[in-house]
């Protein structure tokens, strides 16, 4: 019983983090795609260009800011400069893979936003 009650202050002490390895690398990823994404559509001069990139500026700011954050499909309405965009974070987020930069849990939480961002512009 007294091992039980110290548990707690020990844990305490000894300042152990609720960690959250998958999270940080995720939000490390949305990062990195969505500059992808942004550098994609950089040269277009297009009005929908530069509503996008404001748009994934925002949603940049977003996944920088909040680890559990992610892509919502309702986000992202269709059209081919989306596609482009989509298509240079899907790589990005490959490299990321490729170069083991992030684990496979981290890479599958992404891939399945990216994947449900693109079921959203081709609906």
């Amino acid at each position: 019983m007294i091992q039980g009650l110290t548990l707690r202050p020990l844990i305490l002490a000894l300042n152990f983090d609720d960690d959250d390895p998958v999270g940080r690398e995720a939000a490390h990823a949305r990062g990195v795609v969505f500059r992808a994404a942004l550098e994609e559509i950089d040269a277009d001069p297009s009005e929908e260009a530069e509503i996008l990139r404001l748009e994934y500026r925002a949603v940049l700011l977003r996944a920088e800011n909040d680890p559990d954050g992610g892509l919502t499909s309702r986000e992202l309405p269709s059209d081919p400069i989306r596609r482009r965009a989509i298509a240079a974070a899907r790589q990005a987020l490959l490299n990321l893979r490729r170069t083991e930069t992030i684990g496979d849990d981290a890479f599958h939480l992404v891939e399945e936003e990216l994947d449900r961002a693109e079921l959203s512009v081709e609906a």
